[in-house]
C-alpha cells in the first residue's frame, strides 16, 4: 500500500512543479519585458539626446556677445542651449531685456532657475526643458547660440525665415557660407553676429526719375546682384546688399556711370528710396 500510495500521488505531485516551474519562467519573463518597457518609457520622457555637451559660455564673452547684439530694453532674446543661464539672466539683469532659455538637460534647466532667482530676474527671464530644434523662435529680436557647427546649420534655414533686422550672435561658430555681418574676438573665443537680411531676390519694377525699369534680383543671404532692362538692353546691378531693411545696390542708367541706389524694404515688402521705389512683380 505503501508503494501504490507512493505510486499513484508521485506523478501528481511532479506534474504540479513542473507546472510551477514554467509558470516561474512566464513570471521572470513578463517582469524583464515590463522593465523593459518601463526603461524605454523614462527614455522617451527624457525626450532626445543632448546634441551638443555643455561648456559654460565664459562672462566676459557673455556680456561681448550683449553688446555686439546691442540689446535694449526692448528686445525679446532666445536663448538655445541655455546651460546654467547666464546669457538669459545677463540679458535681463544688464540690459532690462525679457529673455527665455530652452535647454534639453532638466539638470540645467533647473540649475538656471536658481541662478535667476537669486540674481532677481525671474519677473523677466523664463526657463523650459525642451529641445531647441522644436523651439518657436519667431518672437524674438535675438537669438543666441553656443553649439556645434552642424547645429548651428540645421538651425539656419529656421534662423534665415526671422524677419528681417533681428540678429543672431554665435560663441565660437560660425553658419558656414552664411558670412557674419560682424566679428569680434574676445579673449581666446570667438564671436559672430548675423542680421537677418529681407528677401529681395525675384522680379521688380524699378521707378526712378520718371523711367519705369525692370529689374531681377539673385540673392544669397545679404548679398544680391542681378540685372536691369535699361533701354532695351540688360544691365548689370552690383554691390547689393541688404542689412535687415536697408538695401544698397549700382546700377548705370545711363552711359558707364553707376548710380548709387539707397534705400529701406517696407512693411509690404516694397523697396524705397528716396528718389526712387521697386514693386516686386513675381515673388521668387
Amino acid at each position: 500500500m505503501t508503494f501504490a500510495g507512493a505510486g499513484a500521488h508521485g506523478p501528481s505531485r511532479f506534474a504540479a512543479a513542473k507546472l510551477c516551474g514554467v509558470l516561474l519562467v512566464l513570471l521572470l519573463l513578463l517582469c524583464a519585458v515590463t522593465s523593459s518597457i518601463g526603461e524605454s518609457a523614462e527614455k522617451g520622457k527624457a525626450g532626445k539626446k543632448l546634441e551638443v555637451e555643455y561648456e559654460a559660455t565664459p562672462h566676459k564673452v557673455v556680456d561681448a556677445m550683449l553688446k555686439l547684439a546691442k540689446l535694449s530694453p526692448d528686445d525679446f532674446l532666445i536663448d538655445l542651449g541655455s546651460g546654467d543661464g547666464r546669457i538669459p539672466i545677463a540679458a535681463a539683469k544688464t540690459y532690462g531685456a525679457k529673455a527665455l532659455g530652452v535647454d534639453l538637460d532638466p539638470k540645467r534647466v533647473a540649475e538656471a532657475k536658481v541662478n535667476a532667482e537669486r540674481e532677481g530676474v525671474t519677473d523677466k527671464v523664463t526657463f523650459v526643458e525642451g529641445d531647441l530644434h522644436g523651439t518657436e523662435i519667431g518672437d524674438a529680436t535675438v537669438v543666441t547660440l553656443f553649439l556645434w557647427p552642424t547645429v548651428n546649420l540645421k538651425l539656419r534655414p529656421r534662423l534665415l525665415d526671422l524677419a528681417p533686422g533681428k540678429r543672431v550672435v554665435s560663441h565660437a561658430h560660425d553658419m558656414g557660407d552664411w558670412h557674419p555681418d560682424r566679428q569680434q574676438t574676445v579673449g581666446e573665443s570667438d564671436i559672430f553676429l548675423w542680421i537677418v537680411p529681407g528677401k529681395v531676390g525675384g522680379s521688380w519694377r524699378l521707378n526712378t526719375q520718371g523711367r519705369v525699369i525692370d529689374i531681377r534680383i539673385d540673392q544669397k543671404y545679404q548679398h544680391f546682384r542681378g540685372t536691369a532692362l535699361v533701354d532695351g538692353r540688360w544691365r548689370p546691378i552690383r554691390n547689393g546688399r541688404i542689412d535687415g531693411i536697408d538695401v544698397t545696390f549700382e546700377l548705370a542708367l545711363s552711359g558707364r556711370s553707376f548710380e548709387r541706389f539707397n534705400g529701406h524694404m517696407t512693411p509690404g515688402g516694397d523697396l524705397e528710396g528716396t528718389s526712387w521705389y521697386a514693386t516686386r512683380k513675381t515673388a521668387r
